[in-house]
């Protein structure tokens, strides 16, 4: 076990260091979405007219972006996961990195689960940046904190199960784009197939968010995306359930873990790898 650990931290540390010293990787995927989502709605808040922005500081706004940020949180999460997953097999395979590091005697389902994990750092942190520069326009527009009135995260266990949520969903986004970039050739090809999926994931964040007749069933917590879209919608709004969260992350763990597998019988694939 203490083996096992040990090989996933290196190949773990090995992908972040990779990342820090790639200043262009590190720019484009962690600092220039919180960036660019600043400057554009600042921007617009430079033309908005006073009326409007007077409406954007009501409370009631900010029960609304508690309704709007969690599935603006999922797309940006996403997002992130494309710019970092992407290019980290599709990459080494095109520059002929990958088949040295196969060679090594480290199994093939540690490879796979160090990747996925410091992607997933990767990506977290590309999706916290993006909606830090939707919270920082909007206060910028609205001259203060008024429009987070309404967003009922502001606890200790809010935090953690924001935390929780956020973790479980970027390993497991980040490993359906992983499996993406193991079966494309190079990393241009890998970002080109999985543009369907960023609309795909974007139509089931919005539908997630939609309300269900009669209350929210168990089993609507074990479809994936769909259960992480709509804890986080709970937790914003004050009014999170336990048994939502657990089974949710239960699900995407599971998820992750079939990613593994998959992505350990492609690395032993020669025609898929080479």
């Amino acid at each position: 076990m203490a083996g096992k650990a040990s090989a996933v931290r290196v190949i773990f540390n090995k992908e972040i260091k990779k990342v820090f010293q790639d200043r262009r990787m590190l720019v484009l995927t962690v600092f220039m979405p919180g960036t660019l989502l600043f400057a554009i709605y600042s921007a617009l808040g430079l033309i908005m007219s006073d009326d409007m922005i007077s409406e954007l500081s009501s409370t009631e706004t900010g029960t609304v972006m508690s309704a709007v940020i969690p599935v603006f949180l999922m797309i940006f999460l996403f997002m992130g996961c494309i710019g970092a997953a992407s290019e980290t097999i599709a990459g080494e395979k095109e520059r002929g990195t990958m088949t040295s590091l196969l060679k090594t005697p480290v199994k093939r389902s540690h490879i796979a689960l160090g990747k996925i994990l410091a992607m997933s750092v990767v990506a977290a942190a590309s999706g916290i940046s993006s909606l830090a520069g939707l919270f920082g326009a909007l206060m910028v527009i609205t001259g203060g904190m008024t429009v987070l009135t309404g967003i009922q995260i502001m606890t200790f266990t809010g935090v953690i199960a924001v935390i929780t949520i956020v973790s479980a969903a970027a390993v497991m986004l980040v490993g359906t784009v992983t499996l993406v970039s193991a079966a494309s050739r190079t990393a241009k090809e890998a970002q080109v197939f999985t543009m369907p999926l960023v609309l795909a994931v974007t139509m089931v964040c919005i539908l997630a968010a939609m309300p269900v007749p009669e209350g929210d069933k168990i089993w609507i917590y074990m479809i994936p995306v769909v259960n992480n879209t709509k804890c986080l919608l709970e937790i914003f709004s004050g009014v999170s359930d336990l048994t939502h969260i657990f089974v949710t992350a239960a699900v995407s763990i599971a998820v992750t873990g079939l990613e593994v597998m998959g992505l350990s019988h492609m690395f032993g694939n020669e025609k898929i790898m080479v």
